[in-house]
């Protein structure tokens, strides 16, 4: 039966396995996460934290795609980010740093250092332990000849002081 917490579990194992670099068993996860969320009933209680919605199903499904360097990360981050308002800043934030990490994982070095330094400069502080985590995300990525490079440096010095 479909249900809120079972979407939270199918996002939650898509998450885990991508983070231990399990591609097969995260598209699984997600996938059975787009059919639980197809299946869910409509929320008629608004803003409920018992609620799984879009936001949360778009979330998933960016931080898969952008993990595993899927070109569907472009349009699923744009997806999520157009269903935050404009006053949301740590979870825009947090997406943009996502798409950080997708630039660099493309080869797009320079870019995705410096819209992660600049999403970083204006993150409200303290940071959150996930934003830490996608700060992190975006330095594993990068290939080991750019990890001297001084804006990846200034990117770990800003991070490290934001905590």
């Amino acid at each position: 039966m479909p249900s809120p917490g079972l979407a939270r579990a199918h996002a939650a194992r898509a998450y885990a396995a991508v983070d231990q670099g399990d591609t097969a068993q995260a598209q699984i996860s997600l996938d059975a996460l787009k059919r639980t969320f197809d299946r869910l009933p409509n929320d008629t209680h608004g803003q409920s934290a018992l609620a799984f919605r879009e936001s949360q199903l778009r979330w998933t499904e960016a931080y898969v795609h952008t993990q595993t360097g899927d070109k569907k990360a472009e349009v699923t981050l744009t997806q999520a980010l157009a269903l935050y308002p404009t006053d949301a800043v740590t979870p825009a934030g947090n997406l943009r740093l996502m798409q950080a990490a997708y630039l660099v994982r493309a080869r797009e070095i320079d870019a995705g250092l410096q819209q992660a330094i600049t999403t970083m400069q204006g993150h409200l502080r303290p940071v959150s332990s996930g934003t830490t985590i996608l700060v992190g995300n975006v330095l594993r990525a990068l290939p080991d000849q750019a990890r001297a490079l001084p804006a990846a440096r200034d990117l770990r010095a800003l991070a490290s002081s934001q905590t």
